[in-house]
């Protein structure tokens, strides 16, 4: 499968790998809202240390999500409506 995935990348002139479609898989995963949790699942990861690896949390579009659903800001919203 290796060689394959290569080939056709070598053909479209970019690095194609396995590995790089997985990781791409989860870092697309991440960054549409799926929960970490399930993508560790669909993984196959024992450890979070992994997905973390794999996603790289701390970058700016899972910041940028963080801030739609964190607890802190939907306080302060619901204090603002009220």
């Amino acid at each position: 499968m290796q060689s394959q995935i290569s080939r056709y990348g070598k053909a479209i002139n970019i690095q194609a790998t396995c590995h790089k479609f997985r990781h791409t898989f989860a870092r697309l995963s991440v960054e549409a809202s799926a929960g970490i949790f399930e993508l560790q699942a669909i993984l196959g990861h024992t450890s979070m240390e992994m997905v973390k690896h794999y996603v790289n949390l701390f970058s700016d579009d899972v910041i940028r999500k963080h801030k739609e659903f964190t607890p802190i800001e939907n306080i302060n919203k619901k204090r603002v409506r009220n």
